[in-house]
């Protein structure tokens, strides 16, 4: 069975860095990644953590299945005001080079 595991899991308690958390991950049998950090901020990643991140993913042996947009008060999905649709679309198209 493909199962896949949140990148944000012990952000709320443990909280290890990134590539701690991707090795765990690995280590306790998950194959395949959600990667949903800063998901409920605004933060764009530069290229650089971009790459960075992406490097931890692949040292620990796994595949990042998708992406999650962000879902704040200002930048969501749905969002009504044009700016703010602008902004979440930016977001989109920044992260998905993480899958690159």
């Amino acid at each position: 069975m493909r199962a896949s595991i949140t990148s944000d899991i012990f952000n709320y308690s443990l909280k290890p860095g990134m590539a701690e958390k991707l090795r765990l991950f690995r280590e306790h049998g998950f194959e395949y990644l959600h990667w949903c950090d800063d998901w409920n901020n605004d933060r764009l990643y530069t290229r650089e953590e971009m790459r960075l991140n992406r490097r931890f993913v692949a040292s620990a042996g796994l595949t990042c299945l998708d992406v999650r947009g962000t879902a704040t008060e200002d930048i969501r999905i749905d969002a009504a005001g044009e700016a703010a649709h602008r902004a979440y679309v930016k977001l989109l198209m920044m992260v998905r080079y993480i899958t690159l």
